[in-house]
């Protein structure tokens, strides 16, 4: 079925009470954004470069649990070990670092972006200020400001949170093994 009767991801956050979802509701979506991610960038090599909820469409399966499906490949790229990409592309408030600095960069630009992602829906709030109308002030917030992990009361998906939004690229997680410990995560909250 093709119909995604759930609207994006941004609609199906604000629609829940305190524009945020449960740990568990969280992990369900996040794993599956990682599993799109490492199918992306270790199966047929591609950064996608815009990851934001608005990219993510919803339906839902028959025990009523959230499926997101990922869309808008406008800004993709195929990637190889050895080449990096350029370019300022994406959208301001999930752009990564590196390429707001413009300096070359991989498929690590989607872990960051889902990072936010992330944050956003444990917490229901942006780790930076949503004045999209002052981009140099998102910028600046984006490269220098202390993220407040914090607000994340569960310690495992901080955890997560903190690797993926990790500022330098070289020490951010991977997409696998950022899925890897998503599943984790859910079993130890599942059988605590």
């Amino acid at each position: 079925r093709f119909y995604c009767e759930g609207g994006d991801l941004l609609d199906f956050i604000i629609r829940h009470p305190e524009g945020k979802l449960d740990d568990i509701n969280t992990l369900d979506i996040i794993i599956q954004i990682l599993s799109a991610l490492d199918y992306l960038h270790n199966q047929i090599r591609i950064c996608h470069r815009d990851i934001k909820p608005d990219n993510f469409l919803i339906t839902v399966n028959e025990q009523n649990r959230p499926i997101v499906k990922l869309i808008d490949f406008g800004f993709a790229h195929y990637i190889s070990r050895n080449v990096k990409l350029k370019g300022r592309i994406g959208t301001i408030m999930y752009m990564a670092p590196e390429i707001i600095m413009e300096k070359p960069y991989d498929e690590k630009v989607d872990l960051w972006s889902a990072g936010v992602i992330l944050f956003n829906l444990v917490t229901g709030c942006e780790p930076f200020s949503q004045s999209y109308e002052q981009f140099k002030k998102i910028e600046m917030q984006i490269l220098n400001k202390p993220i407040n992990f914090d607000k994340i009361n569960n310690n495992g998906l901080r955890n997560l949170c903190q690797e993926m939004m990790e500022r330098d690229p070289e020490k951010r997680i991977d997409a696998r093994t950022a899925l890897e410990k998503a599943k984790m995560i859910k079993v130890n909250l599942i059988n605590s």
